[in-house]
């Protein structure tokens, strides 16, 4: 039985990833092949220039400059990717958090009482006082 929820949520998910990436190039004329066409001209101009002024045989070092930069992309699509997650997804976390407000009305009085005594406790003469007092402390010698 797990099994097959697994088959169904790999399929789902490909029909999902399909259906984004057709609908991002639907009006470009070359499509998908755009994603192509960069990284094969880069791959191919830097390594002819590279392999010419550094004296290397060009059938040797393409190919190593081409995994290189596969395998550069791969990992920077898997860091930066989840470093922006909720850059790109604010708006819907934030209406998430509206309409659990929205229908928690005990939460949304607590939430803002809290929020309302941290302002005051932090926005305050005394407070900013001592913390830039602290910081140029820190920050000049004595």
């Amino acid at each position: 039985m797990a099994s097959s929820s697994l088959v169904i949520m790999l399929a789902s998910s490909i029909s999902v990833s399909i259906f984004q990436f057709l609908i991002r190039y639907r009006r470009a004329a070359l499509g998908p092949l755009w994603l192509l066409i960069d990284p094969s001209l880069f791959i191919i101009l830097l390594g002819l220039l590279y392999a010419e002024i550094g004296a290397a045989v060009q059938e040797v070092f393409i190919p190593h400059l081409a995994i290189g930069l596969i395998t550069w992309t791969l990992i920077n699509g898997f860091m930066v990717g989840p470093a922006t997650l909720f850059q790109r997804n604010r708006p819907q976390i934030l209406q998430g958090a509206m309409n659990y407000l929205l229908h928690h009305r005990d939460d949304h009085a607590r939430f803002g009482a809290a929020a309302r005594l941290r302002y005051e406790s932090t926005f305050n003469g005394k407070a900013m006082g001592e913390a830039y007092a602290r910081f140029f402390r820190a920050a000049v010698p004595q």
